[in-house]
């Protein structure tokens, strides 16, 4: 970025210091020093421009750095401003996840105590209520949109939600049918989509 001022003391350090000689009238110095400043423009080592331009330029010069640096600081507060309404959306996301586990985790740890509540419409009723809240949280989850920095991060988050999604695609037809089988193998989708969400809250701690 150009400094007006360091650039006028570097213009004035550049000329020519005129040697002023007392046998030599005063004339004959400064027409020296014109002849000399003629010389240098020819052989290009001084600028071409009268020295009144040459401020100008420098200050049209400063002028758009200072443009371009408020461009910037504009696309990078937009930036900030765009993470920190993933981190919090993703935040919201994943706590509603947890919560929605929370009751999983407690109506099924119902039916270990007794099987016979598979028969047992309002225990039915309520799986199948924490399984739509479930479908919910992930359709919120592909709704996010992630800023170019934090797209590791959401990948990853992403690739939880593929597991996820398998799970609730096929536990409640593994229930009605009674393959215990599939339920098992359903469980590793949570234990991988729980994985990955480990990887991305690492990534996301990269961020701070």
């Amino acid at each position: 970025m150009f400094n007006k001022k360091k650039a006028q003391e570097n213009f004035q350090m550049e000329q020519p210091k005129q040697k002023k000689k007392k046998s030599k009238p005063f004339k004959v110095a400064v027409f020296g020093f014109a002849a000399l400043f003629s010389i240098t423009i020819i052989t290009g080592i001084m600028s071409e421009d009268d020295p009144k331009e040459e401020v100008a330029t420098v200050e049209a010069e400063a002028s758009e750095n200072k443009s371009s640096a408020k461009e910037t600081e504009k696309k990078e507060t937009a930036e900030e401003k765009a993470v920190k309404e993933y981190k919090a959306d993703l935040q919201y996301n994943s706590g509603s996840f947890s919560d929605t586990f929370k009751d999983f985790v407690a109506h099924n740890q119902k039916l270990a105590d007794n099987m016979f509540l598979l028969k047992d419409k309002d225990w039915v009723l309520e799986m199948g209520s924490i399984i739509a809240r479930f479908r919910l949280n992930l359709e919120d989850a592909n709704k996010l949109e992630a800023p170019a920095s934090m797209q590791d991060v959401h990948e990853k988050y992403m690739q939880a939600m593929d597991e996820y999604q398998v799970f609730a695609d096929d536990y409640p037809k593994a229930m009605d049918n009674g393959d215990w089988d599939r339920v098992e193998e359903l469980s590793k989708h949570i234990d991988a989509g729980n994985a990955l969400v480990d990887e991305a809250s690492e990534l996301l701690l990269t961020k701070e």
